[in-house]
């Protein structure tokens, strides 16, 4: 078994170095393992979750992985003290064994692909629901965020061979097999992409690639995504920092969330004249009662952490209103649209 790297929650820098993982080419098995003791609280329901796992990762391919962690388990029982979950990165070939101690919640989860699965660690890091995906002829990089910060959770490249083959061919043949090599990436750029969204959704995506590769990505995202785009931004930031890709697509952000909070204050001003909305600390908190919002807004600045949490146990929408703050601090920095 090789020596197992363990590291104490997933800070950017360990994101960061997990997204370098070398593993020669050989394919990573990403496990993310539930020890909340609220759903898993005896030893007994934790071995019938990683039974089901084992389960996945043998369907996949990777048992032997996956019994690499096993074992590791079972040398090292301590380390299960404390945590509510682990993530798990492992190529037995490369001589790869990353372990990232969870103090958060994590959904089950078995992945086998080229690069290391970091998505759910990004989603811990980032409660924001923004994705980003920056395409290439050759290379992608997704990220989670909004318009402070972008997390970046999967960075990969697929090969685009130039070489002309014994006895040549000719210039067309050549750049229409390179086309079809960059429609084959453009199709993992969307797999993965579409993985992360199902997983837990985007509410808007923001996609960045040059001109002549935005219609192979274009055609292979799935419905789903299409669904939540929000704009297109027509350059190669193939080797950009994150913090200026952040910058290229804020504008885009920025007018969606600014054209969204505009609806949702016409739907209150309906709404309040129709018994459908509730404005104000007293009569939202008295819906909030009787589990009737639908979608809680509240301004950036007002405490409101007790109406939140109240609003996603009953699976109410929030919204931390930035742009239409004047309407809203009219009404003490808070408001609901109504189910009933």
């Amino acid at each position: 078994m090789p020596a197992t790297h363990v590291e104490d929650d997933a800070s950017p820098a360990t994101l960061a170095r997990l997204g370098r993982l070398d593993t020669g080419g050989h394919p990573i098995l990403t496990v993310y393992v539930d020890l909340d003791p609220s759903r898993f609280p005896t030893p007994k329901a934790r071995r019938s979750e990683l039974e089901s796992l084992m389960d996945e990762a043998h369907r996949l391919g990777a048992a032997d992985d996956f019994v690499a962690l096993l074992a590791w388990l079972e040398a090292d029982p301590e380390s299960l003290r404390d945590v509510h979950g682990l993530a798990v990165f492992s190529s037995l070939p490369a001589g790869v064994l990353e372990v990232v101690r969870l103090h958060g919640p994590v959904e089950p989860l078995v992945v086998v692909d080229s690069i290391a699965w970091l998505e759910p660690l990004a989603s811990q890091s980032s409660g924001c629901s923004w994705g980003v995906a920056v395409a290439s002829r050759r290379a992608g990089r997704l990220f989670r965020g909004d318009a402070s910060r972008l997390t970046e959770f999967a960075a990969f490249q697929d090969p685009l061979h130039r070489r002309i083959a014994a006895g040549g061919l000719s210039q067309d043949r050549i750049e229409r097999r390179i086309e079809s090599q960059v429609a084959v990436h453009a199709r993992h750029v969307a797999a993965r992409l579409l993985r992360a969204h199902r997983r837990r959704r985007f509410d808007h995506l923001v996609i960045v690639a040059a001109d002549e590769v935005w219609p192979l990505v274009e055609r292979s995202l799935p419905d789903e995504l299409r669904r939540v785009l929000a704009g297109t931004v027509p350059e190669d930031l193939e080797k950009a920092s994150p913090e200026h890709i952040l910058g290229v697509v804020r504008p885009v952000i920025e007018r969606t969330e600014r054209e969204r909070e505009r609806d949702l204050v016409g739907r209150l001003e309906q709404g309040l004249a129709t018994g459908r909305a509730a404005a104000g600390p007293g009569d939202v908190h008295a819906a909030l009662e009787q589990e009737r919002v639908e979608t809680l807004l509240v301004s950036e600045d007002h405490p409101a952490d007790h109406s939140i949490e109240a609003a996603e146990r009953q699976s109410a929408g929030v919204v931390v209103v930035r742009y239409e703050r004047e309407w809203l601090e009219r009404h003490d920095g808070i408001a609901a649209t109504l189910r009933w």
